[in-house]
């Protein structure tokens, strides 16, 4: 596991209960009673080596109303092994218990069968192999919060607060969950985690002609390219190629370049102080207004937001004041 998704998740219930208790903003029931459980009863160990002494088992726990999923730190290790728990959290679903999973803790969820069909979303680097071991599950990775009802995920690790803080305003009332947020200086209703992304075109595929084509875009991503011409370098028709390329990758051939252009456009904005104009040029693109819908798209921010948000000059100018 990691720690984080336990501690800070419990952080975040816990300061609740004070703030209901301090202001009367509800009654003891609408109070978070939390625990932790492991499937024998045995220390949790965590990545960092912390260690974290669990209250009880998961046979213990009869008559739960939430079941939150930590963070997985060791995901194929993790699957092999834990089929009791897999079992367990079914059958508490089927008693309709809500069960909620933080950052790669959806990996668990997933193998339950539960979220087939249904909306979820991990941390943005294990998508690839997220949709690749689950296909059937809706993946939505820019999403900070899917709520399916009885069954919740959250993005990135830190975002284990943000499904905190939506339980709270979910199950007590906003006003508490905005005071939670602000006790610890959080942004209150974060819904997206597209910023945070560093997309790694999928290369865990056996197709070698559509590895050629995208170690090709890779290298000349910044070129003036037309799409119908992708096709010849991977030797196949357009419409076998661009076939082939969705199911390799899980993107259009389009949208892969894409991808690769606002890659670049963020590390520009992050390392230099060129214009978003010039950036756009840079990276291929001829039309900067066209550029800015997709960048605005892709990361939910304007370029001059990511910038200020992520350029190191920027950040040292904020400290330096």
């Amino acid at each position: 596991s990691v720690a984080t998704s336990i501690t800070s998740t419990i952080d975040v219930l816990c300061v609740s209960n004070k703030i209901v208790e301090a202001n009367q903003d509800g009654s003891n029931r609408d109070k978070f009673e939390v625990m932790i459980a492991s499937v024998d009863g045995q220390p949790i160990h965590c990545q960092n080596n912390t260690v974290f002494t669990p209250h009880c088992t998961i046979d213990d726990i009869d008559d739960a109303d939430i079941i939150l999923i930590p963070a997985i730190s060791e995901i194929e290790k993790t699957l092999k092994t834990e089929h009791k728990l897999v079992d367990w959290l079914v059958k508490k679903h089927q008693q309709g218990i809500i069960i909620g999973s933080a950052c790669t803790g959806a990996f668990l969820l997933a193998e339950t069968g539960l979220l087939d069909g249904k909306l979820a979303t991990t941390h943005f680097s294990a998508v690839n192999d997220f949709k690749h071991r689950y296909p059937k599950v809706k993946m939505k990775p820019e999403h900070m919060v899917t709520d399916e009802g009885n069954l919740l995920c959250s993005g990135g690790a830190s975002s284990c607060e943000d499904l905190a803080l939506y339980l709270i305003e979910k199950y007590i009332n906003r006003k508490v969950a905005v005071k939670s947020a602000k006790m610890f200086v959080r942004d209150y209703r974060r819904i997206s985690q597209a910023p945070y992304f560093e997309f790694e075109g999928n290369t865990k595929h056996t197709d070698t002609q559509i590895l050629l084509c995208q170690r090709w875009l890779e290298n000349n991503h910044s070129n003036n390219i037309e799409i119908k011409n992708l096709s010849s370098i991977a030797s196949m028709s357009q419409r076998t190629f661009e076939r082939r390329f969705k199911k390799a990758t899980g993107y259009t051939p389009l949208l892969y370049l894409q991808k690769l252009r606002v890659t670049n456009a963020k590390k520009l904005l992050e390392t230099t102080d060129q214009s978003f104009d010039a950036i756009a040029c840079s990276v291929g693109y001829k039309n900067c207004g066209a550029f800015r819908k997709v960048f605005v798209r892709d990361t939910n921010l304007l370029p001059s937001e990511y910038r200020n948000k992520f350029n190191a000059k920027q950040a040292g100018e904020i400290v330096r004041a």
